[in-house]
């Protein structure tokens, strides 16, 4: 067995890892000193210890942040000193004072996926080969390699840094032939400011469907039915759960709950449908059109 062990090993470079070692009094009489964690000619760290006699034992802990490459570790005992009783003092060197040397290599994992860059044949995990990305030119070691927010494995031009894709649901993404048609100059402000747009919509989207959540959760469920049975579905959507209410005339027991849960299933389902999202758009422009039209004339 090692005379050091690793709370994580392997371990690879920028890791934080802890590295253990047992100390060991056989004699009767306390002792104390300090142990230097070592790595090659270089002290990384210093403990100060005290372990009492009659074979008590003490696991002492350095940290250690991975640094790449290969290390030869080993803990020496300084500055050791028994602890004598008053019929007796003793000056003995420990027995052993120094552990053999554990070896291990350190490795990169740009991707953290577990295997070192030295053994990955994918190191920066973008779905390309490291030998693709040297036929092609790319950086091994970046998904995207000119910055454009495209991994380099989607990206027709790899090195090229071109207009961000708009990260829209399918049903609304511009298509990318038309977006290459675009003017360079339309592109750099009109596609961005799309972009905007529609990310903001599925934003609203999360926030609408995650107070829906909240508002569900203040209903108690075999309460919104009163007609099916007296242990209604957990199927229950809140659509549902709005409409039984009205059914069975819960709504005006409790009307505050209904019109928040009906406010928060509008929320979700403007920003959730791309048509019912832009015509509102649509229609807030008119509006400030009017109303500014009128103002000026």
């Amino acid at each position: 067995n090692e005379a050091l062990w690793f709370s994580k090993d392997p371990f690879f470079a920028g890791e934080q890892v802890v590295i253990h070692t047992l100390l060991y009094n056989s004699s009767t009489f306390p002792v104390n000193g300090t142990l230097l964690l070592h790595d090659g000619t270089t002290t990384i760290a210093d403990k100060s210890f005290a372990l009492s006699g009659g074979g008590a034992s003490l696991i002492v802990s350095f940290p250690w942040t991975v640094t790449r490459g290969a290390h030869d570790f080993y803990v020496e005992i300084t500055s050791f000193e028994f602890a004598p009783n008053e019929q007796f003092s003793t000056t003995s060197a420990p027995a052993k004072s120094r552990t053999e040397k554990v070896v291990r290599i350190a490795d990169l994992d740009t991707d953290g996926d577990g295997v070192g860059n030295t053994i990955d044949i994918d190191d920066d995990g973008d779905m390309l080969s490291d030998k693709e990305e040297v036929k092609l030119g790319t950086n091994p070691l970046t998904p995207d390699s000119d910055g454009d927010g495209i991994g380099d494995a989607r990206d027709t031009h790899p090195l090229e840094k071109e207009a961000v894709p708009l990260k829209v649901e399918d049903d609304s993404s511009l298509p990318s032939v038309f977006i290459d048609k675009l003017p360079e100059s339309v592109r750099e402000t009109t596609v961005p400011i799309i972009g905007a747009i529609e990310g903001y919509r599925l934003q609203a989207a999360k926030d609408g469907a995650e107070v829906v959540d909240r508002v569900m959760n203040d209903f108690a469920l075999p309460q919104a039915s009163t007609t099916a049975s007296s242990s209604p579905s957990l199927a229950h959507t809140a659509w549902e759960i709005f409409r039984e209410g009205a059914v069975s005339r819960d709504v005006i027991h409790s009307p505050l709950g209904y019109t928040k849960l009906f406010f928060a299933l509008l929320w979700q389902f403007i920003p959730s449908h791309t048509y019912a999202f832009y015509l509102l758009i649509l229609f807030l422009c008119y509006v400030v059109i009017r109303v500014t039209w009128a103002i000026v004339h």
